[in-house]
């Protein structure tokens, strides 16, 4: 785990160095707050919403020693941005969500973005298509082209897709 996060770190700084360092940074289904960790040591604030109890307590304790991390615990599809984001973390968050969810999602954080801001979305993906996994563990695998086509549908341009490889 710790060798991909490096490995998806190195992609991420990449990705948003052109983004302003003051702003804010939305880190919706934070989980345990690696991420939202790694933002807050260059960004302003972060915002991390979690909804599980166990990961939101993870969050708070992985973040309390920075006072620029806001943890909200609650469902990132009834969380109500209140401020403007330079910056939009998905980290695995959309594979959880059916296509409409994430279509409304993407859409309520468009209107919530700066000039120039960036949604983020770090996905496991499958080649082509949707491949979608009951039971258990449930979750819906999209290709880059699929994600491109509902990015579209919310007024979205993919400017890069980038495949962490070992």
């Amino acid at each position: 785990g710790r060798f991909r996060f490096r490995a998806e770190t190195r992609i991420a700084q990449r990705l948003i160095r052109s983004l302003n360092p003051q702003g804010t940074v939305l880190d919706l289904g934070s989980g345990i707050g690696y991420w939202a960790e790694h933002f807050a040591e260059s960004f302003t604030k972060v915002v991390a919403v979690e909804a599980s109890t166990p990961l939101y307590n993870a969050l708070k304790q992985r973040c309390a020693l920075y006072p620029n991390v806001k943890a909200v615990q609650g469902d990132v599809l009834l969380f109500e941005p209140e401020d403007r984001y330079e910056l939009v973390f998905l980290g695995g968050l959309l594979m959880y969500l059916n296509e409409e969810d994430v279509v409304s999602l993407l859409r309520k954080l468009v209107c919530s973005l700066e000039p120039g801001g960036m949604i983020v979305c770090r996905e496991t993906t499958v080649r082509q298509g949707v491949v979608t996994r009951d039971g258990e563990y449930q979750a819906v695998y999209r290709s880059d082209s699929t994600y491109t086509r509902i990015f579209k549908r919310c007024g979205l341009s993919v400017v890069r897709s980038k495949q962490n490889k070992p």
